[in-house]
C-alpha cells in the first residue's frame, strides 16, 4: 500500500514539475489570492472586505485557477475549454440580433426611399417578377 501511494505521489510531483499549464494556473491562483488579501486588508472592517465585489472576484478566480491546476495534476489533462460551444452561441446571438434589427432597418429604408414601401416588400415577396416597362 505504501508503494502505491509513493508511486502515485511521484506521478503527481512529475506532473507538477513538468506541466507548464499546471505551473501557470498555480501562479495565477497565488497572484489572485495575494491581490485579494491585499485589497481586503485595506478595508477598515472584515464585513466591508467580505462584501467588496473585487475581493470576491479575485478569490473566485484564484480558487478556479487552483482547482484547474489540481484537476490537471490528478488527471494529466487540461479541462475542456468549450470553445466550439461559445462560438456557436455567439453565432446564434449575432443571427438573432440581425433578425431583430432587420425589421426597423427595413422600415427606415422604406420611409427614406418612397419606392420601397412596406407594402412593396410584401408584394415583391409574394408576387411573380414584374417585367420592365418599355421606355417610350
Amino acid at each position: 500500500m505504501a508503494k502505491n501511494r509513493t508511486a502515485q505521489a511521484g506521478v503527481y510531483l512529475n506532473r507538477l514539475a513538468n506541466n507548464e499549464y499546471v505551473q501557470e494556473r498555480l501562479v495565477e491562483a497565488a497572484d489572485d489570492m495575494l491581490a485579494a488579501y491585499k485589497r481586503a486588508t485595506k478595508r477598515r472592517s472584515a464585513t466591508k472586505a467580505a462584501q467588496d465585489k473585487k475581493v470576491q472576484q479575485r478569490v473566485k478566480h484564484g480558487a478556479e485557477a487552483a482547482r484547474d491546476a489540481l484537476k490537471t495534476i490528478q488527471t494529466g489533462r487540461r479541462p475542456k475549454s468549450h470553445r466550439s460551444r461559445k462560438v456557436a452561441l455567439a453565432v446564434v446571438a449575432a443571427a438573432g440580433a440581425g433578425a431583430v434589427a432587420a425589421g426597423p432597418v427595413r422600415r427606415k429604408l422604406a420611409e427614406s426611399d418612397g419606392s420601397m414601401a412596406p407594402q412593396a416588400f410584401a408584394a415583391r415577396d409574394e408576387a411573380a417578377p414584374v417585367p420592365p416597362q418599355p421606355v417610350a
